[in-house]
């Protein structure tokens, strides 16, 4: 089954986080347009633990660089829309070719690298969530 933007977070509940944790960033912004909020106080908002969170905000920065962080708890969002940018987007293609093109998880690593055009964090991060959900099914 293809996703979409309206099926993707019914498929993979777990990056319904991304959007969230944007969600709090931006509810925390100044003037300058720097959130200043702990990764402890957006843990206790989206009901996860520190740790998670810092994992959450390290793809965010560096896939797609939908973020930036300045120093301890201050961050400049340089992309809000997950469904677009950052992992989700990343799930959406990865899942989407792999539906459409059978042999493509036979390819070997880097092959998937070079036809997703992502990084090779990203493309493992996209892949952990798609072999998840096709190995629960």
């Amino acid at each position: 089954m293809r996703i979409n933007e309206k099926s993707i977070y019914n498929l993979y509940p777990a990056l319904l986080k991304y959007p969230l944790i944007i969600k709090v960033l931006l509810e925390h912004k100044n003037d300058e347009g720097v959130s200043c909020i702990s990764q402890k106080e957006i843990a206790k908002r989206i009901g996860l633990t520190q740790t998670a969170i810092s994992k959450y905000l390290s793809r965010l920065e560096h896939i797609d660089k939908c973020i930036e962080k300045i120093s301890p708890a201050k961050y400049f969002v340089y992309r809000e829309n997950m469904l677009q940018y950052g992992p989700v987007s990343k799930v959406i293609k990865f899942h989407n070719l792999a539906i459409s093109n059978k042999g493509f998880l036979l390819l070997d690593f880097e092959k998937q690298v070079i036809k997703l055009g992502f990084t090779k964090e990203a493309t493992l991060i996209a892949k952990h969530y798609v072999l998840k959900y096709l190995y629960s099914q």
